[in-house]
């Protein structure tokens, strides 16, 4: 479902009016809760792990698969939070679902922050550098988002495979979508994991 769903046209008019006419689509992720579980998303900027992308402005969308409300962990913002790039910690608390460790250090003022419900079908757009998170989900059933990240051809070249899903890719070398988006996307995917383990050694 990931090229089909981050590439429907309604969804590209809406991230067209914000990046303009030139979308590379450089991610995607399905991030899930269990039912009562205690895992979390805490407080953080996307911009955080993204300097490849060069300051070319670039924005998330989640797409809700499953009810995300207040209860079951719904995602988090802090209005008008991206337009500053705060300091960040490695050290991931017990429960933390990032696995590299990216929750920002500066105090958030949690007054502020607006709960983002959305029922299956339904999307939000968010800024790179907006200050977001979840809570643990506390219902009885799965919370499921679908993930896509897109940014312009502003961005650095990446070490991975980029798309361009709308308009012209610029000096960027993208890859064309993969036929079969299961095994061809999880193939991708596992060859990116297995460099990245290699020069880490």
């Amino acid at each position: 479902m990931g090229i089909e769903a981050a590439t429907r046209p309604n969804l590209l008019d809406q991230v067209e009016s914000i990046l303009g006419p030139d979308i590379l689509l450089w991610g995607t992720l399905i991030l899930s809760k269990n039912p009562a579980s205690q895992s979390f998303v805490p407080w953080h900027q996307d911009s955080a792990y993204t300097a490849f992308l060069n300051g070319s402005r670039a924005l998330t969308a989640w797409i809700a698969l499953t009810p995300a409300t207040p209860e079951s962990g719904c995602m988090r913002v802090i209005p008008g939070s991206h337009h500053h790039e705060l300091p960040f910690t490695s050290t991931q608390r017990p429960g933390d679902m990032f696995w590299r460790g990216l929750e920002v250090t500066a105090e958030i003022d949690e007054d502020k922050a607006m709960d983002l419900i959305l029922w299956p079908g339904q999307v939000s757009l968010h800024d790179n550098a907006l200050v977001h998170g979840s809570n643990p989900n506390h219902s009885g059933l799965p919370r499921t988002g679908f993930i896509a990240r897109y940014a312009t051809p502003a961005m650095s070249q990446p070490e991975y495979p980029v798309h361009c899903v709308r308009g012209n890719c610029g000096t960027l070398v993208c890859a064309p979508p993969p036929e079969n988006d299961g095994p061809s996307a999880f193939r991708a995917w596992s060859d990116y994991v297995n460099r990245r383990c290699a020069t880490s050694d």
